[in-house]
This record gives structure tokens, C-alpha cells and sequence, in this order.
């Protein structure tokens, strides 16, 4: 009878809304003070089961522009006490409202994500061998009214890419130092140039030497491409991307339509199809 008290007591403390103010401000001071990074989140929600429900939450980057920010972002946490200590470990992750802006700052050859990862690693020292990287998992995540802009200062062209019109769903998302691994399973967007994919889906991998997407599959209302895309780099050759990055592409039965070619390049007619089975060593030496 007394533990039932207990947490009745715990769970109406816990749904004060001044009480769940403290404890957000209390972690994000914790993680902007002991990190130095710049995050801040507006509205908190809490339950007793680990439940969490944040509002406006905005991430900085290191020249104090939004580089994250979700109108709501709602989840599980699996640890808090690993949560103080820099691992972010969710069940269930939803965003709403998500922008990502994906920066290179000019005269810089690290974009601002990485530049945030950082912050969370701790470095060698005579007393401690290893080294720690940030870590985020989430068993399965989805975004819903997202968007997701690549942008590089150092380029003729500074936006690579920006994807409005977002929504997915992936599951067995990590994200560990630098590299990343999950499975897409729908991904949809509108491309700045108009492009409408309808899905986007495969196996993804990232590290700062190689981005593969296996059993690849998109889908536009013209298009159905499938197959197998790798891309082999380093990390400054990001700086040259169209000359130094090497693409190793395999399409198996696909179907593009050269009306979806066009929003990239118009010198092909419209109204045509190619059927196409491929492999591609797009190699610069």
C-alpha cells in the first residue's frame, strides 16, 4: 500500500508542468554545460513509464544557427541515466515538424553535424584509453511534415539539396560517433527542382569513407529504380564531390522515365521511358 502511495505521489509531482520544466531545463543544462553545445527545448511532458513529449525543441550549431528543430517530438527513454551521460537510447521516436539543415560552413571542411558529434566525444588521455562517441539509437522513428536542406558555402552552388514534403519511417536507427546505420523503409519528399519521390527505401550505411544503400528501391509516379548504390570517399573529397567521389552503382530492371530526368538535366525529350540493367563504375582517378 505504501509503494502504490509512493508512486501516485511520484506520478502527480511528475505531471506538474513546473516540475516537468525543471527537469527538461535540468538535462539540457546538464548536456549544454558538460558539452558545450546549444540545445533548447521549450514545452516538456513526462510520465512515470519513461513516456516523453518535448515541444519546439531547437538545436544549434557551432555559429549559433538552427541546425535542428521539430515542432514535437515525442518518445521513450530507455535510460536517463545514460541520457546525463551523453547516449540517447529511445524506443519509439516520433517528430513532427522536423528541419534539418546540413551545413559547410565557408572556409570549413567538416559540416555543422559533425561539428555536434564531436562535442560528444570524449578524447584520449593518459588516464583513459578509449575513446567515447556519441550515441543514438531508436528502434523505430518516424517523421511526419519534415524537411531536410544540404547546403555548402564552399561550393559555386551552396544548396546540394532540399527535400521538403518529408515523411518516413525507418527502424534499427544508430548512430554511433560519425557513422550511421539504419533501414528506410518509406521515405518520401518533393526535391527543390520538383521531383516528387514517392518512396525512397533500402538498407543505409554512412561513415566519413563510404555511404552504401542496399536493396535500393525509389519510386516517382513516372520511375521504379532498384538495385545496389555505393559511394567511396574522403572526407575532404566532399570539397571536389563531382570529381573525386567515386560511384559504384548496380540497377537491376528498372524503369526511368526521362520526364524525371529532366528536373536535373533538359536536354533529353520528354514523354520516354528506358528499360534498364546495369552496373555503373563511375571511378575518378
Amino acid at each position: 500500500m505504501g509503494l502504490l502511495l509512493l508512486l501516485l505521489a511520484l506520478a502527480i509531482i511528475l505531471s506538474l508542468p513546473v516540475v516537468q520544466t525543471q527537469i527538461a531545463n535540468y538535462v539540457t543544462n546538464s548536456l549544454n554545460e558538460d558539452y558545450k553545445v546549444n540545445i533548447n527545448v521549450e514545452k516538456t511532458a513526462i510520465n512515470i513509464f519513461g513516456g516523453v513529449k518535448l515541444k519546439n525543441v531547437t538545436i544549434l550549431d557551432h555559429h549559433k544557427k538552427t541546425m535542428i528543430y521539430s515542432d514535437i517530438i515525442t518518445t521513450d527513454i530507455a535510460s536517463f541515466s545514460r541520457l546525463l551521460d551523453g547516449d540517447l537510447i529511445f524506443g519509439d521516436l516520433r517528430l513532427t515538424g522536423l528541419i534539418f539543415n546540413l551545413k559547410t560552413y565557408k572556409g570549413e571542411d567538416e559540416n555543422n553535424i559533425n561539428k555536434f558529434i564531436q562535442a560528444f566525444e570524449v578524447e584520449n588521455t593518459p588516464k583513459k584509453k578509449s575513446t567515447k562517441h556519441f550515441l543514438l539509437t531508436a528502434k523505430n522513428a518516424y517523421i511526419e511534415k519534415g524537411r531536410f536542406s544540404v547546403v555548402d558555402e564552399n561550393k559555386s552552388t551552396p544548396q546540394f539539396l532540399d527535400f521538403t514534403k518529408l515523411n518516413a519511417y525507418i527502424s534499427e536507427f544508430k548512430l554511433y560517433g560519425p557513422d550511421v546505420n539504419t533501414n528506410i523503409h518509406r521515405f518520401s519528399f518533393m526535391d527543390h527542382r520538383g521531383l516528387y519521390v514517392s518512396n525512397f527505401a533500402g538498407k543505409f550505411s554512412y561513415t566519413k569513407k563510404q555511404i552504401k544503400v542496399e536493396n535500393l528501391a525509389i519510386k516517382t509516379k513516372r520511375s521504379s529504380i532498384y538495385g545496389l548504390a555505393i559511394l567511396n570517399y574522403k572526407p575532404s573529397d566532399f570539397l571536389d564531390f563531382t570529381d573525386k567521389v567515386r560511384f559504384n552503382v548496380v540497377i537491376d530492371s528498372s524503369s526511368i522515365a526521362t520526364n524525371d530526368i529532366r528536373y536535373f538535366y533538359d536536354g533529353l525529350g520528354k514523354n520516354q521511358h528506358f528499360k534498364l540493367k546495369t552496373k555503373l563504375d563511375l571511378s575518378v582517378e
